[in-house]
């Protein structure tokens, strides 16, 4: 009997149910999930608008069209030639002759 109780007690397991990490780790994957996706949600729907402001940001532009454009000349120079004609009558040449190879 008392081999009995010693095998027992070596079998007990010796860490506490309460102290296990891993017990309730699915549930902290889903609500690190869900935090995520409610940061990425946030950041793709976040708008931000640009300062108004109360001046008058026009250009007064009127003074600056008045500009006078200079003249150029423009050089005319003369046509190139015309290309040469080509020939009308082709000679054809017969290959005959034989050629040793060294």
């Amino acid at each position: 009997q008392t081999l009995n109780l010693e095998k027992e007690k070596r079998m007990e397991p010796k860490k506490n149910p309460k102290a296990d990490v891993g017990r309730n780790s699915a549930l902290y994957f889903v609500i690190g999930l869900a935090a995520v996706l409610a940061l990425v949600y946030g950041a793709m729907e976040w708008k931000k608008y640009d300062k108004v402001s109360n001046y008058d940001i026009s250009m007064n532009v009127e003074d600056q069209l008045d500009e006078e454009v200079p003249m150029t000349e423009q050089i005319k120079t003369p046509p190139p030639p015309p290309p040469p004609a080509a020939p009308e009558v082709i000679e054809v040449v017969e290959d005959e002759e034989e050629v040793e190879e060294t």
